[in-house]
């Protein structure tokens, strides 16, 4: 209801009702307001029953969210979080995705092959999911991180503000099989040794990087392995063109979560 009418109607109602008759309305209308929300968000699949479970990083939902109270996942957030500057770390609320990717990670672990990240900027995300999975004790698996790692002399990635490589590389130093692989997309996938891929991470934003990095991976996906998708459902709508496109011809289709994230299991 507009305020405004609200005030006005409640102004008039004191002015004509005794003390005892403005009460017991006002009682009647904080009943019929509490019974118009519960029914409203019964009906309307639109509101959302307040309080959420999880309100950051673009969506909110009041549905199950336990795994923000797992001693597993608390610490291994913690890890990801470890090391980066403060006034990054506390603006970053992204519990979800790194939830999306241990369970990913989890899945990609019962399949041969390795796992690739293409875009990690600090690796909030590849260093939870290397904490939750115990990665260091696997020395079979091999995990590459490929970013410029905030290379000030990279063209077209002037937004990195800071050379961030030394911070990332000590955030990863007591994983002997994390392997850093300085560069840009396509040329810099060169140096990614892995043939058989798990887990695949995407979040380059941008579309020529992204395609690249599809192409060159596709076909060496595992079935069963998992590409995630960070920036699929963001607002990037060329890249999300693009990555439809790209599996257009495919049997996949891409998952679109309510994250903004995207998911695609390899036939």
């Amino acid at each position: 209801m507009n305020k405004g009418i609200y005030r006005k109607a409640r102004d008039i109602a004191a002015r004509h009702l005794s003390p005892a008759g403005y009460a017991r309305l006002a009682r009647v209308a904080a009943a019929f307001r509490a019974s118009s929300r519960r029914i409203s968000a019964a009906d309307n699949p639109y509101l959302v029953a307040y309080p959420p479970t999880y309100n950051a990083d673009g969506f909110t939902t009041i549905h199950n969210a336990d795994f923000l109270s797992d001693p597993r996942f608390i610490a291994a957030y913690a890890k990801g979080l470890e090391g980066i500057p403060a006034d990054i770390a506390g603006r970053t609320e992204i519990r979800w995705r790194a939830h999306t990717c241990c369970w990913a990670a989890t899945q990609a672990l019962a399949l041969s092959g390795d796992f690739v990240e293409c875009g990690v900027w600090y690796g909030i995300l590849s260093r939870t999911m290397v904490e939750y999975t115990r990665f260091a004790q696997l020395p079979e698996r091999r995990f590459y991180l490929v970013d410029t790692f905030g290379d000030l002399q990279t063209a077209g990635l002037e937004h990195y503000d800071r050379d961030i490589f030394p911070v990332v590389q000590e955030r990863f130093s007591s994983y002997p099989n994390v392997h850093l692989i300085r560069g840009r997309v396509p040329a810099a996938l060169a140096s990614v040794e892995a043939t058989r891929v798990a887990y695949l991470s995407i979040d380059m934003n941008g579309i020529e990087p992204e395609r690249a990095a599809l192409e060159h991976f596709y076909g060496r996906m595992v079935p069963g392995g998992i590409i995630y998708l960070d920036d699929y459902g963001q607002g990037f709508e060329g890249q999300k063109a693009m990555i439809d496109g790209f599996f257009a011809d495919k049997p996949e289709r891409v998952l679109h979560l309510p994250s903004g994230q995207g998911l695609i299991i390899k036939v």
